[in-house]
This record gives C-alpha cells, sequence and structure tokens, in this order.
C-alpha cells in the first residue's frame, strides 16, 4: 500500500508514522509541532506544539490502542 500526501510546509519533517489501521497518520517536525493527519481525506485533524524540535513520532503497536508517542 502506498499513498501520496501533499503537504506545504517550510520546516524539514522528521517522522511520519501510521497507524496500525492505516487511517491515521502523525507527521512531526522541526517547527516545534506534531500533526495528526487523516489519510483517506488529507485533513489536518489536531496540531500538538511543543518547547522543541520534534525528533521522532511513533504509534503504539497495539493496533486496539490508538496511542502514539512523541519525542522532543
Amino acid at each position: 500500500m502506498s499513498f501520496v500526501m501533499k503537504i506545504k510546509q517550510n520546516n524539514r519533517i522528521v517522522g511520519l508514522n501510521l497507524d496500525g489501521s492505516l487511517t491515521l497518520s502523525f507527521l512531526g517536525s522541526d517547527d516545534k509541532t506534531a500533526k495528526l493527519w487523516e489519510v483517506v481525506t488529507g485533513r489536518c485533524m489536531k496540531t500538538l506544539t511543543f518547547t522543541d524540535k520534534v525528533k521522532c513520532v511513533a504509534w503504539c503497536p497495539n493496533s486496539s490502542l490508538s496511542l502514539a508517542a512523541i519525542a522532543t
């Protein structure tokens, strides 16, 4: 499976990770944000802002949980 997301972003993307159901994606950036995207529609559902650059994003491997970890 593959998909294309067109994102207008001036900052470096440091992490992109899909959830187990392949419906949600977290994208981390060095602009100190992590964005939750709905894969099918390409809609940004939530933007989380941190005090430091995002270094890594990951979903919980248990697909029955909607849990993500974000490292700054």
